[in-house]
């Protein structure tokens, strides 16, 4: 039976492939983490964006139109989580909105919000609606 020892021309041959392994697994770890880091940055940077174009829109007097056309887009971007807002009655996404829609008693948007839940989010009530409600309570 012939001896199983790892010459040298072997052991490179071992050494080689355990090297590119390595570097292999190192790629995709610093691929994973480097996107990981990457999505988390968009997101926050979507956040700040998003808050304030609110401010700054919601602050500069705009047309009717405009204000309901942001409100709306607001809303359906947000919609889930108003939704979720509204069921606890209050939450960031609900303060956001009532600075958008400059609500003269914004601390009871929230409530109001979840004392009229099955309305703002039923099935047959869309976007526009729930704007319209929204607006027509902030006065």
């Amino acid at each position: 039976m012939m001896n199983a020892r790892l010459t040298p021309p072997r052991l490179m041959i071992w050494a080689v492939h355990g090297i590119g392994i390595a570097a292999l697994t190192g790629c995709s770890a610093l691929t994973s983490t480097t996107n990981t880091a990457a999505d988390g940055l968009h997101t926050i940077g979507h956040g700040v964006s998003v808050s304030s174009r609110s401010s700054t829109n919601a602050s500069a007097g705009k047309p009717d139109a405009a204000r309901r056309a942001e409100t709306r887009a607001y809303i359906r971007d947000q919609h889930d989580a108003l939704r979720r807002e509204a069921a606890f009655g209050g939450g960031e996404h609900i303060d956001a909105l009532a600075t958008l829609i400059e609500d003269t008693h914004p601390d009871s948007l929230g409530p109001w919000m979840q004392a009229h839940y099955a309305q703002l989010f039923s099935a047959e009530t869309d976007t526009k609606e729930v704007a319209a409600a929204v607006s027509r309570r902030a006065g």
